[in-house]
C-alpha cells in the first residue's frame, strides 16, 4: 500500500537488524562521539574505502552483499543514506518517494562499537538518547541514520521527528516504516 505522499508504507515491521552493534549496548562510550559520528568523506568516482576505513559491513542486502551507513551530500542538503559498492551508483537515498541513485559527494559512517542502535518509533528520540546527526533537509530540519527491517532485510535509511518514522531506500521507492526500526 502506498501513502498519500508516494511512499511504500510498511505496518507493524518486525525484526530486528541482522547485525546490530553493540547490541544491549549501554551507550556509555557516547562522550567519545562527535556529534555526527567519525565519517569518512569522498566520492562516488572514487574506490570504495578499503576495510581499514570502512570497516566490515554491518548489514547485508537480499544477495548477502555488504551494504554500509552513510549520508548523500546533495546540492542543498544532506541525506541519510545506504552504500553498496555492488550497486550502481553505490549510493542510495530514500528521497522524494523513491530510491534516489546519487551520484557525487557522500561521507561513509563506519558503524563502531561506540554506537548502539536503539528502537524507535514514529520519528520520536529515545528519551535520554542523543542521535547521531545523519545530516539535514534544505529546511535545515535534522535528520538522523535510522534502520528498518523490510522483507527481512535490515535496510539503512533516515529519521526525524517531522518523518513521523523512518525512510529507507528499498525495491525503487521510498519505503516508510512508522514503528519497529531502529535509530543510532
Amino acid at each position: 500500500m502506498y501513502t498519500s505522499e508516494g511512499h511504500q508504507h510498511y505496518e507493524g515491521a518486525t525484526g530486528s537488524p541482522l547485525h546490530p552493534i553493540a547490541p544491549g549496548g549501554s551507550g556509555s562510550h557516547i562522550g567519545s562521539v562527535p556529534p555526527q559520528g567519525r565519517r569518512y568523506q569522498t566520492e562516488t568516482n572514487s574506490p570504495f574505502p578499503a576495510p581499514n576505513i570502512s570497516g566490515p559491513p554491518p548489514f547485508r542486502d537480499a544477495g548477502g552483499q555488504g551494504v554500509w551507513v552513510g549520508s548523500a551530500i546533495l546540492e542543498k542538503s544532506v541525506h541519510p543514506c545506504k552504500l553498496g559498492p555492488h550497486l550502481d551508483p553505490l549510493v542510495r537515498v530514500p528521497y522524494g518517494g523513491i530510491e534516489y541513485g546519487h551520484y557525487g559527494r557522500y561521507d561513509l559512517l563506519p558503524v563502531t562499537e561506540d554506537h548502539e542502535w536503539v528502537p524507535a518509533s514514529y520519528g520520536h528520540i529515545p528519551q535520554g538518547r542523543r542521535p547521531v546527526d545523519g545530516g539535514y533537509e534544505e529546511s535545515g530540519e535534522r535528520l538522523h541514520h535510522a534502520i528498518a527491517v523490510i522483507d527481512g532485510i535490515s535496510v539503512p535509511g533516515k529519521t526525524a521527528p517531522h518523518l513521523e518514522g523512518a525512510l529507507v531506500a528499498f525495491g525503487n521507492v521510498e519505503a516508510r516504516v512508522e514503528e519497529g526500526y531502529w535509530i543510532l
